[in-house]
């Protein structure tokens, strides 16, 4: 899947777009959190308070491209 469609999938822009990327992450995730919860013999209940805005998502969505889209080189070696 090229970068681009990545931005399209996971538009945190708006609220719209936010709400849909975690539904999918919980809807591709759902057999591994019940797996995980069953052997860890917990009681996983989503907090829907502790949920990140939409606004902190875009902010954090975007430093994550800023450091995929730039490199740094570092000059000479420890």
């Amino acid at each position: 899947m090229e970068k681009q469609d990545l931005r399209n999938l996971f538009d945190f822009t708006n609220a719209a777009g936010c709400a849909d990327a975690i539904q999918a992450v919980i809807n591709s995730n759902s057999a591994l959190l019940s797996a995980l919860v069953h052997a860890n013999g917990g009681d996983y209940r989503l907090n829907i308070e502790e949920l990140p805005s939409p606004d902190q998502l875009s902010t954090l969505f975007h430093i994550k491209e800023f450091f995929q889209s730039h490199t740094v080189q570092a000059e000479g070696g420890l």
